[in-house]
C-alpha cells in the first residue's frame, strides 16, 4: 500500500509539473508536524528517522518560535 501511495504521489507531481520530488513533501510534512505532535508520533508516522535526522527537521519549528518571540 506504501509504494502504491508513493507511485500515485510521483504521478501527482508530475502532472501538475511540480518542483521537487516525493522527498520534498516528506520533508515539509515531518517539519509541520514537528509543530503540533510530539517527535516520538512523528517519528512513527513517517518510519525510519532516528533522532539525529528528526532534528535537522526542527528548524521550521525553531522559526516559529522567534515569530512568537519577537511579536512579544
Amino acid at each position: 500500500m506504501r509504494q502504491m501511495a508513493l507511485l500515485a504521489l510521483k504521478r501527482t507531481l508530475m502532472k501538475l509539473h511540480l518542483p521537487g520530488k516525493v522527498h520534498t513533501f516528506r520533508h515539509t510534512f515531518i517539519s509541520h508536524a514537528l509543530l503540533s505532535a510530539p517527535e516520538p508520533v512523528v517519528r512513527s508516522w513517517v518510519g525510519h528517522v532516528d533522532t539525529e535526522t528528526i532534528r535537522l527537521y526542527t528548524h521550521v519549528a525553531e522559526a516559529v518560535s522567534r515569530g512568537f518571540i519577537n511579536k512579544l
